[in-house]
């Protein structure tokens, strides 16, 4: 007891006793991952909820539409490279995880993660028809943009993403012909 009671580290204690080490490590980093593929899904949708719709976008300017833009390209870029990491790490995980018996169904969590960045593209695509459509190099930026997010989701732009994407790509074309 009095040995114990000088250390402060929890590990330094745990190891004096049978305890599952591994196996805590792996839990907290399934529970970690889990966290961090539901915090992303979150925030997509709160883009989809806040920042595409159509009464928000109305009120906006050129600068503050630029600004949507930019910020939906940069959310991207943040959430798209720790998604496909992720990814390419699955295969391992699932091996690990599967060793004490956690089953972590990621690929369920990064399908979630692909699919609701459609909602950048929708905010993108929009905010651009609306109050960049004469501006050719944000028309270009948005177009490449929405086209990696398609890319990079599962279903890929479906229905009204879609038909944004084509309105989009009429838009240019005419701005192109000019």
């Amino acid at each position: 007891e009095t040995k114990l009671h000088g250390l402060s580290d929890e590990n330094q204690v745990l190891k004096y006793f049978k305890w599952p080490q591994a196996k805590m490590d792996a839990l907290r980093e399934s529970s970690a991952l889990v966290h961090e593929l539901k915090r992303m899904v979150r925030n997509l949708k709160t883009w989809k909820a806040n920042k595409a719709e159509d009464s928000v976008l109305v009120g906006f300017d050129k600068f503050q539409a630029t600004d949507l833009v930019v910020t939906a390209i940069s959310e991207m870029d943040k959430i798209q490279p720790r998604v496909e990491r992720i990814m390419c790490e699955s295969k391992s995980f699932q091996e690990k995880f599967s060793k004490f018996k956690i089953n972590l169904e990621v690929d369920s969590l990064i399908g979630s993660v692909k699919n609701e960045s459609l909602s950048l593209a929708n905010a993108a695509m929009k905010t651009t028809l609306c109050h960049l459509a004469e501006d050719k190099l944000n028309m270009l930026k948005t177009f490449k943009f929405a086209f990696r997010v398609h890319q990079f989701s599962v279903d890929g732009l479906q229905g009204g993403s879609c038909d944004l994407f084509r309105k989009l790509h009429m838009q240019l074309q005419s701005l192109t012909m000019h």
